[in-house]
C-alpha cells in the first residue's frame, strides 16, 4: 500500500473518489492541464496522490485515479488542435511517466488486473493508459525516456500480458 500524500491523511475512501473527481476535471481542461504541468509543487502533489489512489485496497479509490491517469496519458481530443496542445499532452505524459511510484503504482495495478477474471472494465482502462503511451499514434506525444520506462513496465508483466490475447473480453484481446 502505497503512503497516502501528507495533507490528506484524514480522507475516507469516499473523499477519495471525490479528491480524484476533481482531479479528473482539472485534467480535462487546457488550463488544468498547464497548471499540472507547470507547478512542480501542484505536480508532485497530484502524482502522490495518483499513486496512493491507484494502490488503494478501496476499487472505486483505484478505478477513480486510473481514470485521471487515463486522461492525463491521453487527453481529450477536443483539447488537441494545434501543435502547443500536443506539447501540453506530452508534458501531461512526462508528469505521469517521470513519477517512479506513480508508475509502479500503475504497473502493480494492471498486473493485478489481469490476474484476475473480474474488473474488465477496469482492466481495459489499465491497458488503454499504456496503448497511449506506446502505441502510435498516441505515442508520437510520448518523451522517449518515458517510452522505455513504460515499455519495461510492460515486459515485467511476461507471461501474464500474452494471457491477455486469449481473454473473453474483445476488447481486452
Amino acid at each position: 500500500r502505497a503512503p497516502t500524500p501528507s495533507g490528506f491523511d484524514g480522507l475516507g475512501p469516499d473523499d477519495w473518489v471525490l479528491l480524484l473527481g476533481a482531479l479528473r476535471r482539472l485534467a480535462c481542461t487546457r488550463c488544468g492541464i498547464d497548471a499540472l504541468i507547470m507547478s512542480d509543487g501542484l505536480q508532485a502533489d497530484a502524482t502522490a496522490c495518483l499513486a496512493a489512489g491507484l494502490a488503494s485496497a478501496h476499487a472505486p479509490v483505484a478505478y477513480a485515479a486510473l481514470d485521471v491517469v487515463g486522461v492525463l496519458l491521453c487527453a481529450p481530443a477536443d483539447l488537441l488542435s494545434s501543435p502547443a496542445d500536443y506539447a501540453l499532452e506530452h508534458g501531461a505524459k512526462r508528469a505521469v511517466l517521470n513519477s517512479a511510484p506513480l508508475l509502479r503504482a500503475l504497473f502493480e495495478l494492471t498486473r493485478g488486473l489481469a490476474r484476475c477474471d473480474t474488473d474488465t472494465l477496469a482492466l481495459v482502462r489499465a491497458l488503454e493508459c499504456f496503448a497511449h503511451v506506446l502505441c502510435d499514434p498516441f505515442a508520437h506525444t510520448t518523451p522517449a525516456d518515458g517510452y522505455a520506462r513504460a515499455l519495461a513496465a510492460m515486459c515485467g508483466l511476461g507471461r501474464e500480458l500474452y494471457s491477455l490475447f486469449g481473454h473473453a473480453c474483445p476488447l481486452v484481446a
